[in-house]
């Protein structure tokens, strides 16, 4: 809502849905499998979340690119790299299968923008 740039904006809520879908899926795998997931975001994300909510324009805008829109998706292009190829649940497999197209979709669009 703060970016300056339309594109941005757009990335960012394809970002939201993206992970929304994702953690939903994640949380149901966890819940079959008895696995308790954090409810709330962890120090470092509280502190980037506190961080980010001070920018606005410009400057938000090249930092979320930067950190989130790229920098995320990388991480998370290598994540479900290595679940695709080494995770032992089916399951979790099946998600980043399923997922990782959007990843690098949203990955390469971050990169053009930026």
């Amino acid at each position: 809502q703060k970016a300056s740039n339309e594109e941005v904006r757009q990335l960012a809520q394809a970002e939201v849905e993206e992970q929304t879908g994702l953690s939903a899926k994640l949380k149901e795998i966890a819940q079959a499998k008895g696995v308790t997931l954090p409810s709330a975001p962890d120090a470092d994300t509280q502190s980037m979340l506190s961080r980010m909510q001070n920018m606005s324009g410009m400057e938000l805008d090249r930092h979320y690119l930067q950190a989130h829109a790229v920098g995320g998706h990388e991480l998370l292009d290598a994540t479900m790299t290595k679940v695709k190829a080494s995770a032992s649940d089916g399951n979790l497999k099946a998600v980043a299968q399923v997922a990782h197209p959007l990843v690098k979709e949203h990955l390469k669009v971050s990169r053009e923008v930026m």
